[in-house]
């Protein structure tokens, strides 16, 4: 399969199937299934860090993809007000049509690095190119940290995000210098 932006929702999507992982994941799982689902998310990771440009407008306002979202969901406290078209619009900006046409992509990657498990990112984060890295790192890492903390405060008590033994709502993420692997790369940790 060959993964682009007109596909990569539902790829990713098909892949972190809860049902589908979990049949993938035994060893006598239904033969009609593919056993390259590792193939076939590693495919969808690489595309994401061979197409983020150091150009992205990162979104972090962007909901969730909710196939793939790391966290639960949080009821709406108030209901969201959507602003005019001329109210976004600031002096010099592209027409909103022409900006739309182009930020959709960014708005698509910025929905899928703020819905990614925590090893899913950090392998891309880990692999785009500097620029990139230098730019999207520290503000992506913070806006799941602001969502986190945002999902714990509605909790009663402290329970585990829905990936396996991932302790998603209980572990701090935050970004750090890895000077390791390259002067001024940026990668996450958490604890």
């Amino acid at each position: 399969m060959i993964i682009d932006w007109h596909n990569l929702e539902r790829a990713l999507e098909f892949v972190m199937d809860s049902n589908v992982q979990r049949i993938w994941g035994s060893s006598n799982g239904p033969s009609d299934f593919p056993s390259n689902a590792g193939e076939l998310l590693l495919s969808c990771l690489y595309f994401v860090v061979d197409n983020v440009s150091e150009n992205i407008c990162l979104d972090l306002e962007a909901k969730p993809l909710s196939a793939i979202d790391r966290l639960p969901p949080v009821p709406e406290s108030q209901p969201q007000t959507t602003r005019s078209r001329l109210s976004r619009m600031k002096f010099g900006e592209l027409p909103i049509e022409v900006a739309e046409s182009t930020g959709k992509h960014d708005s698509l990657a910025s929905r899928i690095l703020l819905s990614l498990s925590f090893p899913r990112l950090k392998f891309i984060l880990d692999r785009v190119p500097l620029a990139v890295n230098q730019k999207i790192v520290k503000p992506v890492v913070e806006e799941r940290e602001r969502r986190r903390v945002r999902v714990l405060s509605h909790q009663t008590g402290v329970t585990q995000a829905t990936e396996g033994n991932d302790s998603t709502l209980t572990q701090q993420e935050r970004a750090v210098v890895n000077d390791d692997v390259e002067e001024g790369r940026l990668t996450m940790e958490r604890s």
